[in-house]
């Protein structure tokens, strides 16, 4: 009918706009379904997400992520000469050693450091994804305290033989107070998720 409007009569157009409306409204009904359902999509993932970021322990366990994450960019531990000329650098890496403008960096044992700091960043980035998992967020939190503790035990072992060795004080760095603050961290997330877990009890015994 559309490519010959002279054949439009009343009776043919009984019979079209039905059939047009219909095919209207189901295109239309079609479109509908497919926004919905590209709604769903993207809603999804933010409704399981939303909980994650609406818990305290999440930001305190991504600071102790940040923390530890610092440490690959900052000494521990540092020792010049007063003429300049040479000197130590204390790092989760490798030990860097100055002597008269030339490099040397030592990397055994001293990337045990920096083993103990990525474990415990990856360990807090996952327990974070196990928010509707308490009790395995306790362990993981647990789990994360040695590997911080452990940095932490390590850098100050190397820097205390360093001083004794060389028989200087040197400085210490703000990598050296990191995993303190990691530490910290942890422990206070820790005490969110055993809050959250002892409520969560307590309203299931009240059930």
């Amino acid at each position: 009918l559309l490519n010959h409007p002279g054949e439009l009569t009343p009776s043919s157009l009984q019979t079209f706009l039905p059939v047009f409306l219909r095919y209207l409204l189901y295109m239309r009904l079609s479109y509908s379904l497919v926004i919905v359902r590209a709604l769903t999509f993207f809603a999804e993932p933010n409704l399981a997400i939303s909980p994650m970021l609406q818990r305290i322990q999440t930001v305190f366990l991504l600071l102790v992520a940040i923390c530890m994450a610092l440490t690959f960019f900052l000494p521990f531990w540092t020792y010049m000469t007063p003429e300049g000329a040479a000197g130590y650098s204390l790092r989760s890496l490798y030990l860097e050693e100055i002597n008269n403008g030339e490099t040397l960096k030592t990397f055994f044992p001293y990337t045990f450091i920096a083993v103990l700091a990525s474990a415990a960043i990856i360990v807090a980035l996952f327990e974070i994804l196990r928010f509707n998992n308490r009790l395995l967020q306790i362990k993981l939190g647990a789990l994360n305290s040695l590997l911080i503790a452990g940095s932490l035990i390590l850098a100050a072992y190397f820097a205390t033989d360093f001083i004794k060795e060389l028989n200087v004080v040197g400085s210490y760095g703000l990598a050296f107070f990191m995993p303190a603050a990691a530490l910290f961290f942890n422990l206070l997330a820790n005490r969110y998720i055993r809050k959250d877990e002892k409520l969560v009890r307590s309203v299931d015994r009240i059930r």
